[in-house]
């Protein structure tokens, strides 16, 4: 009688597998649909002149607009701790724009935060303001080899 109650457990317990899910649950599971972002800077970045600086930002191949929360953090090579925030605002078509002025030559990192109520991004580029020090070049030389390639200005994807 036990080896009765056994096998009628076990195939019980087979029609409960988890490998039979029904085809309508996966659509139960949300799937991110990342935001992206195109920076726009000037071709020259140079101390003590306004830039004005534009980022693209898309879902699913659609400007994003209107997001409130857009910022810009920039700080100079190895001052992260010193680095300046600022909100990006809304302009049009997806593009979000905003205008700073540095104050020193320098290697800087531009990073920008955006969110929606799906999908965060962050990304961080590198650029040069002015001109370099023989030691800032050295540097610049030595993380290029370390880090991926880097566009320094224009668009960026």
């Amino acid at each position: 009688m036990k080896r009765n109650w056994i096998w009628l457990m076990a195939v019980l317990l087979m029609a409960c597998s988890p490998n039979q899910v029904e085809e309508s649950s996966a659509e139960l599971y949300h799937t991110e649909i990342p935001l992206k972002a195109k920076f726009d800077l000037p071709s020259e970045v140079l101390p003590e002149q306004e830039m004005d600086m534009g980022f693209l930002l898309t879902q699913n191949g659609k400007p994003v607009e209107n997001l409130t929360n857009v910022k810009l953090r920039i700080w100079q090579d190895q001052h992260e701790d010193k680095a300046v925030e600022v909100i990006v605002p809304y302009a049009q078509d997806g593009w979000y724009r905003t205008n700073m002025t540095l104050e020193e030559d320098g290697i800087y990192y531009m990073q920008l935060v955006a969110n929606t109520e799906t999908s965060s991004i962050m990304p961080t580029k590198r650029f040069i303001a002015g001109e370099l020090t023989s030691e800032e070049l050295e540097q610049l030389e030595k993380s290029s080899k370390t880090e991926p390639e880097e566009h320094h200005h224009g668009e960026h994807h």
